[in-house]
């Protein structure tokens, strides 16, 4: 084998090395992602949600979403919501690397800087009493 050859070979497994650290390095977590940066108020804003947490992630029946504002000092206010008035069972869910996608209308939504959260139940089945594990945040996102 000459000298290139070898050069070539170890270039090859020093690759093929860098991209098995990759896929098996990547972060494990859930995306929610907004179909727009911003908004007319009172329009739909579509998220969509991949799962990459290498579980089956689980939404709620009452609030699969929560909505919330920023404040003038950065911090995020919750929108207020009613109490939900049937269960809160798992009707939704998401396995490992597939997605799901919700849409929401902006009706009652201020101006300015807003997010998603999304409480998620980690393993759950359909038809069980709902129980968060996890909160996602989507992007944030401009209602104008």
């Amino acid at each position: 084998m000459t000298q290139t050859h070898k050069k070539i070979a170890v270039g090859l497994i020093v690759i093929a090395i860098l991209g098995l650290l990759w896929m098996f390095g990547r972060p494990r977590r859930v995306e929610a992602i907004t179909n727009k940066q911003e908004y007319p108020a009172g329009t739909d804003l579509d998220v969509s949600i991949q799962n990459n947490l290498g579980s089956t992630i689980c939404f709620s029946s009452c609030y699969p979403y929560f909505l919330q504002k920023t404040e003038s000092n950065d911090n995020w206010q919750n929108y207020e919501y009613a109490q939900c008035q049937s269960p809160d069972v798992v009707t939704t869910c998401v396995q490992d690397k597939e997605f799901k996608k919700f849409r929401l209308s902006l009706d009652n939504v201020d101006t300015g800087t807003n997010r998603m959260t999304i409480p998620v139940c980690l393993g759950c089945r359909i038809g069980q009493e709902f129980k968060q594990d996890q909160v996602i945040y989507s992007n944030t996102f401009q209602v104008r």
